[in-house]
């Protein structure tokens, strides 16, 4: 979430995605005035709150990344993805999660 705002406000500021992330947040958080940033935040707060492993606790490690990457790039869950990530904020992500 947090890794497709940022990249829509950078490359697509213009796009429908932006204003849909904005309700996510309200619905999320409660909050009429909710912005994207307050959903991420949410969410953080709540993957926190219920323990969610990272991936290292699979055995999942940096030495994975590039073939997650390249795996990533190629699923069909991608072309629904409000934006395409680069390869750099694919990794960057799952650096994060790990």
């Amino acid at each position: 979430m947090e890794t497709n705002i940022r990249a829509l406000r950078e490359r697509q500021p213009d796009s429908q995605s932006l204003p849909r992330y904005k309700e996510v947040a309200r619905l999320l958080t409660g909050l009429t005035d909710a912005r994207e940033d307050d959903g991420i935040a949410w969410v953080r707060n709540t993957v926190a709150e219920l323990r969610i492993p990272s991936l290292a606790s699979y055995g999942i490690t940096r030495k994975h990344t590039a073939t997650l990457v390249e795996k990533a790039t190629h699923a069909s869950s991608m072309k629904a993805n409000p934006i395409e990530l680069t390869t750099g904020e694919l990794l960057e992500l799952l650096e994060r999660a790990l």
